[in-house]
């Protein structure tokens, strides 16, 4: 239920960001990822939950802690990874940022999700004025060996 709700929240902010409505229901998806963690501190759904409803409150730093439990307990997701980079972007952590867009960019089964990470990573180059990402490397341009989608997804 609470990751339906998550879902809803998100749909409602893309198609009316700031709306009353929109922050009902992200208040309700909230409640119910606080009941689970409440329950459950590990628990990588709700922590990953709550930190995207904190990256849609416009909280990264509170987002942060969410994103890094749920990023600990599922290393390969994709979505965890890009909302963790995000958080740190929008924190200012650019280089930190990176690798965990990288990640999305590489390994997301949904071309929209590997625009969305990739477009992220131009945003970063921009503001760094170098290059964040590359076929299979790092900033750095090294092979970094990411070319194949991990066997765990979402």
């Amino acid at each position: 239920l609470a990751r339906l709700t998550l879902a809803e929240a998100t749909e409602c902010e893309a198609a009316e960001p700031g709306a009353a409505a929109c922050r009902r229901q992200r208040t309700a998806a909230a409640e119910h990822y606080r009941q689970a963690l409440a329950a459950a501190p590990d628990r990588a759904d709700a922590n990953y939950g709550l930190g995207v409803l904190e990256l849609l409150e416009r909280r990264p730093e509170a987002a942060l802690d969410h994103l890094a439990a749920a990023h600990q307990r599922a290393p390969w997701s994709p979505r965890i990874s890009y909302y963790l980079g995000e958080a740190l972007r929008q924190q200012g952590e650019l280089r930190r940022a990176a690798p965990f867009l990288r990640k999305t960019a590489a390994w997301h089964p949904d071309a929209a999700w590997r625009g969305r990470a990739n477009r992220a990573l131009d945003a970063i180059a921009t503001l760094l004025d170098g290059p964040t990402r590359s076929a299979g490397g790092n900033a750095s341009g090294e092979k970094t060996g990411a070319t194949s989608p991990p066997a765990a997804r979402e």
